[in-house]
């Protein structure tokens, strides 16, 4: 008995080492399939949610690297325990929603004002777009309006939020999303996140497909 026991003892202590560094990547399933044989993730959606570890933070940056069966195997957790595990350390970093006027030029700034469209986004860090994944983030930004939300995938740096104002198409928003990502796939496939729109679902709390 107490040898069992001691031969767990090395993985717990590994896993409460390493627990509070385990984050999420959203990256397009289908692009990445031939690298994420090696890599443990989570399917999200059309997406996929890659859980990878940090394992040195740098000024402006971390440097993070994929998650293993082996590793997962070596601190004894599930895919479920990585996932509530990464969802709660996304809960303390800094996620931001910001008003994508503040990103236009100022030659386009009087089209955007017509908008309300938002950038959806991590404050530091390389890929962006799993804010969106943060409990709370949305719903709060959703209370503010009483319209529907939709989620345009722009890269796996960020997304964008458009508020409906009761008109908005979402064929139209399809095609808006494929026409800027024929361009994504071509010259930085790997940025690619999806064609797809999705909405937030106010009710429910949660992200669906809306196109």
């Amino acid at each position: 008995m107490n040898s069992s026991r001691n031969s767990r003892e090395p993985r717990q202590c590994a896993w409460e080492d390493v627990k509070e560094k385990i984050q999420l990547q959203l990256i397009n399933k289908e692009q990445n399939a031939e690298c994420m044989k090696e890599r443990l993730y989570k399917d999200y959606l059309d997406l996929a949610a890659v859980f990878m570890v940090e394992v040195l933070e740098l000024k402006e940056n971390k440097v993070l690297i994929p998650v293993t069966e082996m590793m997962a195997s070596e601190w004894g957790v599930s895919i479920d325990e990585l996932w509530e595990t990464a969802l709660g350390n996304l809960e303390k970093e800094e996620c931001t929603i910001m008003d994508i006027r503040y990103f236009v030029p100022e030659e386009f700034r009087e089209e955007a004002d017509k908008a309300q469209l938002y950038v959806c986004r991590m404050k530091n860090g390389n890929h962006g777009a799993q804010a969106i994944l943060r409990r709370g983030l949305l719903k709060g930004f959703a209370e503010k309006y009483k319209e529907k939300i939709y989620i345009l995938p722009s890269s796996v740096f960020e997304t964008i939020l458009v508020v409906d104002d009761g008109k908005t198409d979402e064929n139209v928003l399809k095609l808006m999303v494929e026409e800027i990502n024929g361009e994504w796939k071509e010259k930085a496939p790997e940025e690619w996140l999806s064609d797809s729109v999705y909405y937030y679902d106010k009710e429910n709390d949660e992200i669906k497909i809306a196109a």
